[in-house]
Formats: C-alpha cells, sequence, structure tokens
C-alpha cells in the first residue's frame, strides 16, 4: 500500500476470557515533524463480530522511539450493542527500520471497558 494507510493483524491473548482476532486500517491524518495524527478502523471478533475505531496523536522521539496516546472506541454485536472506551497510553521503540517492540496500557472509559496492559512485537513488511 501507499505511505498514507497501514494494514494490521493481530491475535490477542486474554488471561481469563477468550482470546481475540483484530484486523485494521490506520489512516494518516496529519504529519509534521514533532507530532503524527491518525484515523484507525477496523473489526474484531472475541465473542461476538464488532467494529473499532481510534484516533491516535503519537510522538516521535529522534528515530528511536514514538511515544502515543488517543481514544479508542469498539462497538461489540451481541444480544445489545455494548461499547467499550479506553486511553491508551504507550510506546514503540524501534530495534531497526523493519522491527519494533511496543508497550501499551489502556485506561477504560466506559461501563463494560478493562484495564489493558500489552506488548508486542511488531514486524514491518
Amino acid at each position: 500500500m501507499g505511505r498514507h494507510v497501514n494494514v494490521s493483524m493481530r491475535y490477542s491473548v486474554y488471561y481469563d476470557a477468550a482470546d481475540a482476532f483484530f484486523t485494521d486500517f490506520e489512516w494518516a491524518l496529519k504529519k509534521t515533524r514533532y507530532m503524527e495524527i491518525s484515523l484507525v478502523t477496523g473489526a474484531h471478533y472475541r465473542y461476538d463480530m464488532g467494529l473499532d475505531g481510534t484516533v491516535c496523536v503519537s510522538f516521535p522521539i529522534k528515530r528511536i522511539a514514538n511515544i502515543f496516546t488517543g481514544l479508542d472506541l469498539d462497538l461489540e454485536f451481541s444480544n445489545e450493542i455494548e461499547h467499550y472506551t479506553w486511553i491508551p497510553l504507550g510506546v514503540e521503540v524501534y530495534w531497526t527500520r523493519k522491527l519494533s517492540a511496543i508497550l501499551e496500557i489502556d485506561i477504560p472509559m466506559s461501563q463494560w471497558a478493562w484495564n489493558i496492559y500489552g506488548g508486542g512485537i511488531m514486524i514491518y513488511f
């Protein structure tokens, strides 16, 4: 794809709940030397199908890392539509141009949301 859209797929393992599969499209909205703003749209399957949307703001630290935050909203379609809202806080540290590590904490902001602590390895193709 071009420079303005990233596609990602991930499998998340949860300690006390069903694992989940996600697919996302990240759309670059604005990029400056000090800040990047993007919109992430996607879908997931855990217990039921759901839709995801995130506004992400990241702040590059030279070429070695990014600090990011934003607002994350998920809709899940079960017997009734449930919405989950979080504020993510994280850092991505680059090992090479195509490999990085990411750590993230998601703070719950809605009735059904829960605390999320995550991390992983990102491989860019």
